[in-house]
């Protein structure tokens, strides 16, 4: 089995280089695509291992070898969570029976930025758990 690395050599990487610097606002995700692409780097289902390009363009940037733009993070996903820390969920005080609420009623998120990160302060401020990842759809 062929090591990530042993796939770039020189002339690999020069081309590499020379995506970079002809398309400087080129994210890591699009350079591993292109790799795969120019170099047809396919999984035996034919899809581009366009996660093994990434792993093994890390690797060289990590080695000093390739000079990679930097990682793009979406703002969304870092942000809800740095705010739900910072600010605890402020919940009202209530003195009653649950009869006395009124509706209540569930809310599906579904791509929701603010009750997303509604739902994030409160499980970070009262769930043992905290809101940690979730998985399956969103």
């Amino acid at each position: 089995m062929q090591s990530i690395l042993e796939r770039f050599d020189e002339n690999s990487i020069q081309w590499i280089e020379d995506t970079i610097t002809s398309t400087p606002d080129i994210s890591r995700n699009r350079l591993a695509k292109l790799v795969c692409e120019q170099y047809d780097w396919r999984a035996p289902d034919g899809r581009l291992q366009t996660t093994s390009c990434s792993i093994g363009l890390r690797k060289l940037h990590d080695l000093e070898l390739l000079d990679l733009p930097e990682p793009r993070y979406t703002p969304f996903a870092n942000s809800i969570k740095n705010d739900a820390v910072e600010q605890p969920y402020d919940h009202p005080s209530l003195d009653c029976q649950i009869a006395e609420l009124g509706e209540i009623r569930l809310v599906m998120i579904n791509g929701d930025k603010e009750n997303l990160q509604l739902w994030r302060q409160m499980m970070d401020s009262y769930h043992p758990q905290k809101s940690g990842r979730l998985c399956g759809a969103k």
